[in-house]
């Protein structure tokens, strides 16, 4: 009792006062703000830096259960038994493993003795502390005992053979203890002359991989692999009888020196991270970094060691210090990479005599304080100028409000140029390895053939995939990745036709004509020169292609049928063939339909003159806007000027022919008028009443119709003028901007005047005042990214395809590839409309829509203040924003184009539709397959309607835009007809018209999806709540009446209505689902 009547009661909390509520801050709290300022910038970036270290970290529990496992291994490793002498080219002693080592030559002199391994010892990234959780690779070095080693085993590849053998005694062994999961071998770094053992836990560590490496226990001497120096025999590798050349063996040199000094450099690494753990943060936040890149993958690539030994260096030099954060560490990093050049000028060491002679033999030089190893021996040049590219971009990024995600949290992959390589050349020095020593000379070839074709140049290295220990190792052209080069192209000059060189008497002229061959040849341009130069006789966007076919089998001898490009294959969706069909009709264009966009904007800018001009109105025209997608080339198939060689029915409006469909005959094809807006100068005499508005429209009308038609053939309706032109449909309207004051605008039963939005006000806001300046503005970026509306169209396309139609404007979509184009980042602005596609695709598929903004910087307005005002105050208002919320310049607090749609559910699939489209075409690029289709995304999935309503295909006048229509051989349409005399049919669709019905009649029964190009399927999806019992009422039709006086829908008279608002058109109704069932 007493001890409990002297225990601490808990009191509860008081609240606090006003004066410590708003007492003054402390001074440790002053020192920690000022920390959180000078080292991170601010407190939200050390907020994520925390978040995300803890994240990718390998918690205290996982490293006690690793740690306890490799004990146990430990033990099993060195209890394997001793065997007897063999040679090395005998190996039969392996039993049912193969061994891991593409012999080549066959032949290798020398013996092999198996001793139990002296040592075991833990490196690598888990004995630093700076491993990932997200891939766990645990490193155990083996060491072998010095009785295993002959002398020369330096020469001819014995010793890797012997390591092998070695290793692959050590996984025989291991294969069916019950320790061990699974055992498969790898090539480490993707370097076939060095295999490791991979060893598999059971549950709980099932996720982490084990890499087995072995050493001898006396090191060679070093200086023995100085770049120099020749260790593979040029006679014993090419079985030849001739003089021995004693070539340089740089790359064979380095992998032996590579087992040799694994431990000092851990042991440097441990020195640099003692006492500092900001430096082991940092070397994983690099590590993220360089995963979110993939440039830590493949052949050569830039490991995390090289990035762990770097900011070693960079300690070492001052350039980082103890004091620093890890953010201050990362930025630091990319500033020394971003302004550094390793291929001129290596880092490491102050030896200049050691550094020239590294990069007489290696391309990009980072060697250790010794002098003794390259880390970046492997690394292609420009794989390095990639890293280096990355880093400046990130370097930028890191200044931006949302530089912290770009940087570390978005995945980058790189999507290349593929080129599958096939060659014969054989160098000795990398073991056979012969896609490796073409490297240089192929970003050779490609850097200097194209030129100032391109800003930027990457490589993408070549790797193996893991494979059993039952099977034999991948040889050279099995690699599960192909070299793959990726061109960032300068629009300015890619698409050049012609090459021009040096003038014809000068001595680089030679040196031209070696390069480029026969089609080399002198050329005197307007300015009486005479030189050389290349003309390529293919269309433009062709050029880089044929330029790199070149240039490959000119200086590197590798055949055109060995290369695969993925350039603008998507854009293959976007064509429509140039064809006649009946009556003699033209649909279609040829190329992807630019021509057609250009000769339409043409007519466009001579229309808008004329109608500027006219002077009999009685008020002057200020302005004409044209609104239409295809003056922005962002239609997807832009109706091309009517043509035809006869008129089959037509009737006489107001003195002007105009087509009508022929009963019987198949519907014409679809013909979609280009949308202009007249703007009229201000007047005191404007009424204010809404309908005397569009009276005096209308008169307007008829007075500019009066004046055109001895110029084009034109007819007048009270909402627009239909006029032709150059084979162009033109519709045009009047708009009068107060207008929408007048709709706002309503008296009261007191007599006062209130204004106020209506939904008629709105919706004439967003057409006649907003839809003008967003046409400006997406005309501003088709104007500077040429690719810009070949990508709008594209992505139209597969959403269309997708049967989403009608659920997502046109100008979401057009902003949504707005903000891809202005801002890009972590990538470069989209250089082609497949580059773009494909960017659409992974941020449909990863954007979190519901917490962020999408925000689209129109001429670069918004400064960092007002796009943290627009988020706040999207946070603030979420639940009455629209599921995708895109903000601009001229919208900055709302969302006027998204607020008909995407719907939450329709957003959810599309972005599951964009996840599986984006797989579809990854795998197509990275599988570097010759003939790309990719058609194959156009296919939809009918499996998640409940109905299927199928149209009767030749009532659809755009089914000439379906795939099935596009292969279909017709007449040759070379002789051209264009009709200025005739107004065709304009903006009939019955499958619309079909659909705007089944809307109206069953919006609250039933989702309707299709696709308005060309698609002759209409999904019919019911909404959950669609079958719940509902009392009576008058509107209840087509519904059972239950025994509690409820009804709900009767699903077979409902289908039955679907045939009677389509009769005609309706072809047949399957019902595919049953859930409506009660």
């Amino acid at each position: 009792m007493e001890s409990l009547e002297n225990e601490a009661i808990p009191r509860k909390k008081s609240k606090l006062t006003y004066s410590e509520l708003y007492k003054p801050p402390t001074n440790e709290e002053l020192t920690n703000l000022h920390e959180t300022t000078s080292m991170f910038g601010s407190n939200l970036v050390k907020l994520q830096i925390k978040e995300i270290l803890a994240e990718i970290s390998i918690s205290k529990k996982q490293r006690l259960l690793i740690d306890d496992y490799l004990h146990s291994l430990h033990d099993v490793i060195m209890a394997v038994p001793s065997r007897e002498q063999t040679t090395l080219n005998d190996h039969r002693w392996l039993g049912n493993v193969r061994f891991p080592f593409v012999e080549n030559p066959r032949r290798v002199k020398g013996n092999m003795i198996f001793m139990a391994p002296v040592d075991i010892k833990v490196v690598g990234s888990y004995q630093l502390d700076t491993g990932l959780n997200q891939h766990v690779d645990v490193d155990l070095l083996i060491v072998m005992s010095q009785a295993c080693m002959q002398e020369k085993d330096i020469m001819n590849q014995r010793y890797f053979r012997k390591r092998a053998s070695y290793l692959a005694y050590i996984a025989d062994y291991l294969h069916g203890n019950d320790l061990v999961s699974k055992v498969n071998f790898s090539y480490f770094c993707d370097e076939t002359m060095k295999p490791v053992v991979h060893v598999t836990p059971h549950d709980p560590l099932k996720h982490i991989t084990i890499r087995l490496h072995a050493r001898p226990e006396v090191d060679f001497k070093l200086e023995r692999f100085l770049p120099s120096k020749n260790n593979v025999r040029w006679n014993w590798f090419h079985e030849s009888k001739d003089e021995e050349p004693f070539h340089p063996t740089p790359h064979y040199n380095n992998l032996m020196l590579m087992d040799q000094l694994m431990e000092p450099h851990l042991t440097l690494l441990h020195q640099s991270s003692k006492d500092f753990p900001e430096f082991k943060n940092a070397i994983k936040l690099i590590k993220t970094w360089l995963h979110q890149r993939e440039l830590n993958k493949g052949f050569g690539c830039f490991s995390g060691f090289i990035a762990s030994m770097l900011l070693h260096h960079l300690l070492t030099i001052n350039k980082i210090n103890n004091t620093m954060s890890s953010f201050q560490i990362v930025r630091n990093f990319f500033q020394f990479i971003a302004t550094s050049d390793w291929k001129t000028h290596g880092i490491g060491t102050n030896n200049e005599t050691i550094l020239k002679e590294f990069h007489d033999h290696h391309e990009v030089v980072f060697v250790d304080g010794e002098g003794r190893i390259n880390f970046c021996a492997g690394m292609p040049a420009l794989l390095y100028d990639l890293v280096r590219h990355e880093a400046e971009s990130s370097l930028t990024a890191l200044d931006s409000p949302q530089g912290f995600n770009v940087v570390f949290i978005v995945c980058k992959p790189k999507l290349l140029k593929q080129l599958r390589v096939s060659i014969d050349r054989k160098l000795a020095d990398t073991g056979g390895q012969y896609i490796t020593s073409m490297i240089t000379s192929m970003s050779d070839a490609l850097v200097h053939g194209l030129g100032h074709r391109v800003v930027l140049c990457g490589v993408r290295t070549h790797s193996y995939k893991q494979w059993s220990i039952n099977e034999n190792p991948p040889t050279w052209y099995q690699v599960s990745t192909c070299l793959s080069f990726g061109l960032n192209l300068n629009e300015d000059f890619a698409f050049d036709q012609l090459e021009k060189g040096p003038s014809a008497d000068s001595a680089e002229a030679t040196k031209f004509r070696d390069f480029w061959g026969e089609v080399s040849e002198l050329r005197r341009f307007k300015d009486g020169s005479v030189c050389e130069s290349v003309l390529w006789g293919v269309g433009g966007r062709e050029v880089p292609t044929h330029v790199c076919k070149h240039v490959l089998l000119r200086n590197c001898g590798i055949p055109p049928s060995a290369l695969s490009f993925s350039t603008n294959q998507v854009e293959d969706l976007i064509t429509l063939p140039r064809k006649r069909i009946q009556y003699g009709k033209v649909i279609g264009y040829s190329g992807t339909g630019d021509e057609v966009v250009t000769t339409a904007t043409r007519s466009y800018n001579e229309l808008a003159r004329t109608l500027r001009d006219l002077k009999t109105l009685p008020l002057t025209i200020t302005h004409v806007q044209g609104v239409s997608p295809v003056l922005r080339n962002t239609e997807v198939y832009p109706t091309p000027p009517f043509e035809t060689i006869r008129v089959v029915r037509t009737i006489e409006v107001g003195g002007v022919k105009r087509e009508i469909p022929v009963p019987g005959e198949p519907c014409p094809a679809f013909t979609q008028p280009i949308q202009v807006q007249c703007s009229l100068e201000g007047s005191g005499s404007w009424p204010q009443d809404p309908h005397a508005l569009r009276r005096l429209k209308a008169a307007f009308h008829i007075a500019i119709v009066d004046e055109l038609k001895p110029l084009f053939p034109c007819v007048t309706s009270q909402s627009y003028i239909d006029l032709i032109k150059d084979g162009f449909v033109f519709r045009i309207s009047m708009v009068y901007p107060r207008e929408v004051v007048v709709l706002q605008t309503h008296r009261t039963k007191e007599g006062m005047v209130r204004v106020r939005d209506t939904k008629e006000s709105i919706e004439l806001e967003k057409n006649i005042v907003k839809l003008p300046q967003l046409s400006s503005l997406l005309q501003g970026v088709h104007q500077r990214f040429h690719s810009f509306g070949r990508c709008c169209r594209v992505t139209k396309r597969w959403i269309n395809s997708m049967m989403l139609s009608g659920h997502i404007n046109d100008e979401v979509v057009d902003l949504l590839c707005s903000f891809i184009y202005l801002s890009p980042s972590p990538y470069n602005t989209p250089g082609s409309a497949q580059v773009g596609f494909l960017r659409f695709l992974h941020f449909v598929s990863t954007f979190d829509f519901n917490s962020t903004p999408v925000v689209v910087d129109f001429n670069d307005e918004l400064t960092n203040e007002d796009i943290n005002h627009i988020h706040t105050h999207f946070l603030t208002n979420r639940t009455s924003l629209p599921p995708i919320s895109i903000m601009n310049n001229k919208d900055r607090l709302a969302s006027p184009w998204s607020t008909s749609g995407p719907s939450k559910i329709i957003l959810r699939r599309m972005k599951d539709l964009a996840r599986i489209s984006l797989v579809k075409m990854e795998g197509q690029i990275s599988g570097a397959d010759k003939d790309i289709n990719f058609k194959t995304i156009l296919n939809p999935s009918l499996s998640a309607y409940d109905v299927i309503i199928r149209l009767k295909s030749q009532w659809l006048p755009r089914r000439f835009e379906s795939e099935q229509y596009k292969p279909l051989k017709r007449n040759n349409t070379d002789c051209s007809n264009v009709c200025n005399d005739c107004l065709p049919v304009v903006n009939f669709d019955p499958m619309q018209l079909y659909i705007d019905d089944l809307k109206a009649s069953f919006s609250e029964l039933a989702m309707f999806f299709y696709d308005t190009n060309g698609g002759c399927l209409v999904g019919v999806l019911w909404k959950p709540t669609a079958f719940q019992p509902k009392p009576f009422n008058a509107s209840s039709s087509s519904c059972i009446l239950q025994q509690d006086g409820n009804v709900v829908p009767d699903v077979p008279s409902v289908i039955e209505d679907f045939k009677i608002l389509g009769d005609g058109l309706v072809d047949s109704i399957d019902l595919i689902s049953n859930k409506w069932k009660i």
